[in-house]
């Protein structure tokens, strides 16, 4: 009889199924190992890149390692005064005034105005020297060449006589009062009254030292009125003895006639106002006889200029 052999433990099988997290979680692992590795490489390499091929790098190390003294252009030697003190249209700093430390350089912008500085500096000079009045050159003489004043024309030497016969136009304050006596009063624009036979003379004096006649009015008393004839034989004993021409056919209208001369002598004894007041030049002076509605005369004027209704206006 045969023996049956004896049963035999049964052999306990593993499951495969408990090692597949394991594998997976180890593949895992090496993913994220491989994919870190790949990032950190893959940096590096952008950054070598990055760095070497920037162009501004270069151009900024080569700006930074430029000397900081500035050009000479830009602070010219010959430089106006007047141009110090007029402002610039378009004020650009260089920036070689104020270096940058050699650790922080520059940005490439900031090269351009440092370049086109010394352009602008060179504008801005003839834009100052118009817009300031070119500074008074200093006389040859002058000490620590102080600019002087120009030379001015020496002014002709004031007529010291009488321009007139006793009364006359041009004559002193001083020669009318002993030509005609006292003053008897004062108009109300202010002209000195002197009578005299039977004319009255209304003057005005011009306010000089000597107080000349430059205004010489004369009237006939009572209301009386005078031919031409005779209103020209009393006014020519006033006229300036130099004066020119020396006989004068008048001319006018209804309302006066006028008689036009030129004294030299009472260009110099009068001062230049006196005639260009009236619109004359310096010598010039009238004549001018006053009619009324009958055509007769009522006063005659004589005074400076060459304007008789502005001088009818003053011998009122």
């Amino acid at each position: 009889m045969a023996s049956i052999p004896p049963p035999t433990a049964p052999v306990e099988h593993r499951d495969p199924s408990n090692r597949w997290p394991w594998i997976a979680l180890i593949i895992g692992l090496l993913i994220v190992l491989a994919a870190i590795g790949f990032f950190v490489l893959n940096r590096s390499q952008t950054v070598n890149i990055s760095v070497e091929g920037t162009p501004t790098v270069n151009p900024v190390a080569r700006a930074s390692s430029v000397s900081p003294s500035p050009p000479p252009t830009l602070v010219p030697p010959t430089l106006p005064a007047s141009a110090t003190l007029a402002p610039t249209p378009t004020p650009v700093p260089a920036p070689t005034n104020t270096p940058a430390p050699p650790s922080t350089p520059a940005p490439p912008p900031t090269q351009a105005p440092a370049q086109a500085a010394p352009p602008a500096a060179a504008a801005a000079t003839p834009a100052a020297a118009t817009s300031q009045p070119a500074p008074a050159a200093p006389a040859p003489g002058a000490p620590g060449g102080t600019p002087s004043a120009a030379p001015t024309a020496p002014s002709p030497t004031p007529f010291a006589g009488q321009v007139a016969n006793a009364g006359g136009l041009g004559n002193t304050r001083s020669d009318f009062d002993a030509a005609y006596g006292p003053p008897s009063g004062e108009t109300p624009e202010h002209l000195v009254v002197y009578r005299k036979n039977t004319f009255e003379y209304h003057v005005g004096f011009v306010p000089d030292s000597n107080g000349r006649a430059a205004l010489v009015v004369l009237l006939p008393q009572q209301n009386q009125t005078l031919t031409l004839e005779q209103a020209q034989a009393e006014a020519h004993k006033l006229l300036p003895k130099d004066a020119q021409p020396p006989s004068q056919t008048p001319e006018g209208n209804n309302q006066f006639a006028v008689e036009r001369y030129t004294s030299q002598t009472l260009a110099q004894a009068l001062p230049p106002e006196a005639f260009t007041v009236n619109n004359g030049q310096p010598g010039q002076f009238l004549l001018v006889y006053v009619k009324d509605q009958q055509g007769r005369i009522t006063r005659g004027i004589l005074g400076p200029g060459n304007d008789p209704n502005a001088l009818i206006n003053q011998g009122r």
